[in-house]
């Protein structure tokens, strides 16, 4: 038998076209050759979704199929965009300082803790900082969380303002196989994590010409001093992507087993019922997160977020309560609260679960969080990524 060899002809790590020594076809992967990678972005200019005033909401957006072929989208990322505006004056800061000195400049009404400054160091050539403001004295003095690389020596310098949202759901222009992917408004930061790792749908997302993922985004940053036009939020989704095929040209029976899949369940998201809950300093508090009696609910990720500019801790249990039994530790006769740090990491990174956990329909859950920092008003988001499944599934 002739001896295969790897041929340029692949997507990826998976070949496509099998040849033998001397080249000739002799084989190929029949399924690679009509799905391919592809990636939807959102229509709007620069696939960025406008947020124009601080603690608005954005116009809804679409994230359409052009051309000819379904998806099944697979994963999804969500970034924060902002301009940046120029400051008033020059800054100084000294090499391993913490101090910004500013000569004709406007600290006190043009920034605000938890914004950021970029700046060009005296290193050859110059590095760009970007600085993050922890404390504001006056007009000129300020404070930032970490030195800058090298020294600032009479620079100017643009600002960028502090910016979190987040919302998505699924829909169909003609009214059919719609369906909120999300029970309320999903902080950004738990869907993708504070650094904007991609999310891995638990199941494909199917869609087509005739559907689109509608995406809408709102500002809750609270700053009420500033109007910024270009401020928003990119999202895009990874996908597969169906070509024509010789047996079935308009890929119609490709349409129609994807369809029937989709038919059976979704990717989705639940949150607290009220979408946030306010900790005041070591407080206790109990919130509820209510499942649709549309469908039960397949938990595949646990993730948070605390509100802008704010570094908080919690302690966290989560309790099935027609079980009586916590979802985040083994079932036992008493329930014990989760540092948070035990269950994300120190830098927050989103827990997925090894073996999914099924809520049933109509059930709820029952979230104990205790603040143990001893911050006021600290602004606490928690989410649960999972999979919506068809409650006829378990007839």
């Amino acid at each position: 038998m002739d001896e295969l060899k790897r041929s340029p002809d692949k997507i990826g790590r998976m070949q496509t076209i099998f040849t033998d020594r001397g080249g000739r076809v002799i084989g190929c992967n029949k399924k690679r050759l009509y799905e391919r990678p592809f990636v939807l972005d959102t229509n709007p200019p620069n696939n960025q979704i406008a947020i124009p005033l601080p603690l608005q909401m954005s116009s809804v957006a679409e994230m359409r199929l052009a051309a000819e072929g379904p998806l099944q989208l697979v994963s999804l990322c969500a970034k924060k965009t902002q301009i940046t505006t120029l400051g008033s004056g020059t800054i100084t800061i000294a090499g391993g300082s913490t101090t910004v000195t500013g000569n004709g400049t406007q600290f006190s009404t043009q920034f605000e803790v938890g914004d950021t400054i970029k700046v060009s160091d005296t290193h050859l050539p110059p590095v760009v900082n970007y600085l993050n403001i922890s404390a504001i004295a006056s007009n000129t003095s300020l404070t930032i969380t970490t030195p800058p690389a090298n020294a600032v020596a009479t620079a100017g310098y643009d600002i960028i303002k502090r910016f979190d949202m987040s919302t998505m759901r699924l829909s169909s222009p003609n009214g059919t196989d719609s369906g909120d992917l999300m029970n309320t408004w999903i902080h950004r930061d738990c869907i993708t994590g504070s650094q904007g790792q991609p999310y891995p749908l638990p199941e494909g997302l199917y869609s087509d010409e005739g559907r689109a993922v509608l995406m809408t985004a709102q500002d809750i940053s609270a700053e009420n001093s500033y109007v910024n036009s270009g401020n928003g939020v990119q999202f895009s989704m990874m996908a597969a992507k169906y070509s024509q095929l010789q047996n079935d040209p308009t890929l119609s029976r490709v349409k129609q087993r994807m369809q029937a899949k989709q038919f059976m369940s979704l990717p989705g998201w639940y949150t607290f019922d009220q979408g946030v809950v306010t900790l005041d300093a070591l407080s206790y508090q109990e919130a509820v997160i209510s499942i649709s009696d549309q469908h039960n609910f397949e938990i595949h990720q646990l993730s948070y977020a605390f509100g802008p500019s704010v570094n908080g801790a919690v302690s966290v249990n989560i309790v099935d309560l027609a079980k009586g039994e916590s979802i985040i530790n083994a079932p036992r006769g008493s329930n014990y609260m989760i540092p948070h740090t035990l269950l994300f990491g120190q830098n927050g990174y989103p827990y997925r679960y090894p073996e999914p956990i099924t809520v049933m329909a109509g059930q709820k859950l029952l979230v104990q969080v205790q603040e143990t920092a001893g911050n006021a008003s600290t602004p606490f988001y928690l989410a649960l990524g999972g999979k919506q499944v068809a409650v006829r599934l378990w007839s």
